[in-house]
């Protein structure tokens, strides 16, 4: 059933404050009932669908009082000028048509299924005297046996190739009525049985694609002992040639089960599905089961998933794909309780025409089933990841957007990030990273050891890591503007020992060249002056504060006025000099996905910078409390052994052949490590 809600009346007129937005009038209309309902733009476009079991209550929460609502449902309200309803006798209703809506429109401010049109299927034509398998991108009611969807569509073909070497089955759209002559390559390759031919009968055929279907929908291990019983009985019969055929079959057979490594003993048949989020977009691991026996792994991946609780992601996940999976198993087993679990069981129970139970595993096998499909979703997100980065189109397409976001003259080459990483003021560092075109540049890394600040003050250590990077340009030859220097190299002042303590006096020496993995680090030496050119956007981790800092710091080192921003991280705001407010790009930006790299990278650089001093600290520290052991043993010791565990193991005639050190040096060592 359907409610206009336009035509409802309106409440009488009287003092009253306002409400928060112009359609919270028509929120008293609606039924108390579980439903459907769309929002529109001003276009008409329906840009958003959700259900609920209670419509009015949800209504009431968008257009209410706005508090609880994240930054993209704040905007997709702001947006929202009508809204339709359908009310539905059952949850289980509403959760079908949701996702029957969201699949006819796809609006935009909905959790979709990223390239879901692109999915693969397996399609075998059953209604044919002389079945044929082949790939489409759509499941039709037209009789056919459809298996997927799969999402490797190069995966899905070399798996279709194994099974052809298999089950010899054709691919080909030859009217097999009108015959050929001869046959086509497939069949002296053994791929194809050749019914073109007529060398196989239609039992023959369909026997070999019946084992095909058992094959696929997991019973493999009863294909594999039909194909030994046939051999068997080929032998038997004396037909050896007909025997080496189906060894053959049953070699193929064996070499695509050994890409099924991992097995599911004792667990039936099942789904189990897990997830990575990182927001906007979440990536979903679905392990089919069958057979005891982990058959398919497909990831999914979901867009727009910011501002949306785990449970109601996992929600929209199940909907959108058993609404287009070919079979839904009889467990489903999931990371946490998705939301509406009742009705999203009742509805995949209709879908399978058996009941359908969703677990959520604490412990055991099943949970570490899960945590296995966890850890892959976590992997196959961070491989997305790099590949975005690979994309050439995209990586330099983001800094052209970065560059009109900021009203930039051109595209930004060198992008310079900064961050800095300490413990109430200790072991404090910088990194500064870089990215050119789009894309990182590791060997132009540098990390900072903090020397001037003693305390917890990111302002006071961000100018001094920004004064001391640009102070280094402009007294760096070769290095001035984005002139490149072929050859030149720029001479790093070697640490030294001070005469006197200072609060810095057991900490390792300043690293002044870093690589990502944190590799070694020259403490004194050359680095290229290409690697201190100027940038053409400096990229600072945090407010307006280290924003403010960060530019008078350039300024007092004589720096060129380049383009300067900060990104704070929580909500994602880019700061601006001399602009009063805040810019938000797009969550869907590829310019702000390029800036949240970027800043990441700076960020995971400091902290592993941050960490290794800390360490060697904590080390170095331990050693100062033995008496007798002064700076130059202390050098002497660390330089043979490595660590202090390493000392401690070491025999005393090791340590006494350390330069410098004396059987009273060593009993003090046994005492007090």
């Amino acid at each position: 059933m359907t409610v206009d809600c336009a035509a409802a009346a309106r409440p009488q007129a009287g003092p009253a404050e306002p409400p928060e937005h112009p359609l919270a009038v028509r929120v008293p209309f609606v039924p108390r009932r579980s439903g459907v309902y769309l929002f529109k733009d001003r276009a008409g476009q329906v840009i958003y669908v959700g259900k609920a079991a209670v419509l009015r209550s949800r209504l009431t929460s968008y257009f209410g009082h706005q508090g609880g609502l994240g930054p993209r449902q704040r905007q997709l309200v702001a947006r929202t000028t009508d809204f339709e309803l359908a009310v539905t006798a059952s949850e289980k209703e509403a959760l079908l048509l949701e996702a029957s809506l969201i699949k006819e429109h796809r609006p935009r401010y909905n959790i979709a299924l990223r390239d879901d049109k692109s999915y693969l299927y397996l399609k075998i034509t059953l209604g044919e005297p002389y079945p044929r398998i082949y790939t489409v991108r759509q499941v039709r009611d037209d009789g056919a046996r459809y298996f997927g969807p799969y999402t490797d569509a190069k995966g899905l073909r070399a798996t279709m190739a194994h099974l052809q070497r298999v089950f010899q089955f054709r691919t080909c759209d030859i009217d097999m009525e009108k015959g050929l002559d001869r046959p086509c390559l497939l069949y002296h390759i053994k791929r194809c049985l050749a019914p073109c031919i007529g060398v196989t009968t239609p039992e023959e055929y369909g026997q070999a694609l019946d084992e095909l279907v058992l094959f696929l929908d997991g019973k493999q291990d009863d294909v594999m002992r039909q194909l030994r019983t046939a051999m068997a009985a080929a032998a038997q019969e004396l037909a050896f040639e007909r025997a080496a055929a189906i060894r053959d079959r049953l070699s193929a057979a064996e070499r695509v089960l050994e890409r099924q490594r991992i097995t599911a003993p004792g667990r039936g048949d099942l789904d189990a599905i897990a997830f990575a989020l990182d927001a906007p977009d979440a990536c979903v691991q679905v392990f089919q089961v069958r057979g005891d026996k982990v058959v398919s792994r497909e990831n999914f991946v979901l867009q727009r998933a910011e501002d949306t609780a785990e449970a109601a992601l996992l929600t929209h996940f199940l909907q959108q794909y058993y609404l287009r999976a070919t079979t839904v198993p009889p467990v489903i087993l999931l990371p946490l309780q998705c939301a509406d679990p009742d009705a999203v069981a009742a509805w995949l129970s209709d879908r399978r025409g058996r009941r359908v139970r969703l677990e959520v595993p604490q412990r055991g096998g099943k949970r570490q089933l899960v945590a296995l499909v966890a850890e892959n979703a976590a992997a196959a997100l961070e491989e997305l990841k790099v590949k975005w980065l690979a994309d050439e189109r995209r990586t330099w397409g983001a800094v052209r957007e970065l560059a009109a976001a900021l009203d930039l003259p051109e595209p930004p080459r060198r992008i310079e990030c900064y961050d800095i990483s300490n413990i109430q003021g200790a072991a404090a560092v910088g990194s500064m990273v870089v990215f050119e075109q789009g894309r990182p540049r590791p060997d132009a890394y540098r990390r900072f050891r903090i020397k001037t600040v003693h305390q917890p003050d990111d302002f006071a250590m961000m100018a001094e890591v920004i004064g001391r990077r640009f102070r280094r340009a402009a007294t760096s030859p070769g290095a001035t503007g984005n002139e490149r220097s072929e050859g030149a190299t720029v001479t790093l002042e070697a640490p030294r020992l001070p005469a006197s303590p200072t609060p810095h006096d057991n900490e390792p020496p300043e690293f002044a060249i870093g690589t990502p993995e944190d590799g070694p680090a020259a403490e004194a030496g050359q680095a290229t002056a290409e690697g201190w050119e100027l940038p053409e956007l400096v990229i600072v981790d945090g407010g307006k504060g280290q924003l403010s800092a960060a530019l008078a710091a350039m300024r007092a080192a004589g720096a060129p006025a380049l383009p300067i921003i900060g990104l704070a991280k929580e909500q994602e705001e880019i700061f601006r000099p001399d602009q009063a407010e805040s810019l938000v790009l797009p969550r869907t930006s590829q310019a702000l996905y390029l800036i949240q790299r970027i800043r990441d990278e700076a960020h995971r650089f400091a902290i592993t910078y941050h960490r290794s001093v800390r360490r060697r600290r904590t080390i170095v520290s331990a050693l100062d409390r033995v008496p007798g052991i002064g700076p130059k043993r202390k050098r002497a010791l660390l330089r043979q052994f490595g660590s202090v565990p390493r000392i401690r193991e070491a025999s005393d005639a090791d340590l006494l052949a350390v330069s410098g050190m004396t059987k009273r040096a060593v009993a003090a060592l046994r005492e007090h490590l």
